[in-house]
């Protein structure tokens, strides 16, 4: 988290927006390719919600940046960075104006990383009254010291074949119940994980879902589902596995 304090003047009622890039020590800027966090230019930059200075000297007192060390695009080690606040303006064409810059020394950690090892199911499982499976995961965690993310477990149904490739469609399952619901109306089983150790062993995990939260029509169906380990911003860590299954309601 990055905070910062300084006086804007000269910007009475003018639509401006602070940001903050980060320089390497070859003074560079650091460059990212999630383009949630990117500029134009493909450079790590985090900017604030517009703002319109209400007096012609104008104090912001504390004015926040969270950076995630993910985004960072530098090796794991060591590195002297200077990060660079900088403001823009003027709606018509934006201009911009270095305020300042602050140098520190910034120790990038060990990327994370994942290994899958084994995926199944259990069906005909009840809980809490509700007939469903058990999906079960096995899997190891590194470099996720007290660091959350999660599992996700999504869901689709075999719909058509394409005549020319001969492979199997899938059209993902939709549900309006928030519980089993990604963020897209998608069929999701979630588990945040937290991981106690640098190389953290998940034996069995297990996720739960209703057969009722598929939605489906009576008859046999052939469903995959799909599981993978996220950052809670959704974005993915590591794809660990599909399973095809056949489902039948009555």
């Amino acid at each position: 988290m990055v905070h910062a304090k300084f006086n804007v003047y000269n910007l009475k009622g003018v639509n401006s927006q602070f940001h903050l890039r980060i320089r390497d020590q070859s003074n560079q800027y650091v460059r990212t390719s999630n383009k949630k966090y990117a500029n134009t230019l493909g450079h790590l930059a985090l900017y604030r919600t517009k703002i319109k200075p209400r007096y012609s000297a104008t104090v912001f007192k504390d004015i926040m940046w969270f950076i995630p060390y993910k985004e960072i695009n530098l090796s794991p080690g060591t590195h002297s960075v200077n990060l660079v606040v900088g403001i823009r303006y003027n709606t018509d064409k934006w201009r911009g104006l270095r305020i300042g810059g602050y140098r520190f020394t910034l120790n990038q950690p060990i990327k994370p990383s994942a290994r899958f090892s084994k995926l199944w199911v259990k069906y005909g499982k009840k809980q809490n009254g509700k007939l469903g499976l058990i999906v079960h995961l096995r899997f190891n965690v590194n470099n996720l010291l007290n660091f959350p993310a999660k599992i996700a477990v999504g869901f689709a149904q075999r719909t058509s074949r394409d005549p020319s490739t001969r492979r199997f469609k899938y059209t993902a399952l939709r549900t309006s119940v928030n519980k089993y619901r990604s963020p897209s109306g998608q069929v999701t089983l979630y588990q945040v994980i937290r991981p106690q150790y640098v190389n953290a062993v998940y034996k069995d995990l297990k996720l739960f879902v209703p057969y009722e939260a598929f939605g489906l029509s009576s008859g046999k169906h052939v469903l995959k589902l799909h599981a993978d380990l996220i950052y809670l911003d959704g974005s993915l860590l590591q794809h660990f596995g599909e399973k095809l299954f056949s489902y039948s309601k009555r």
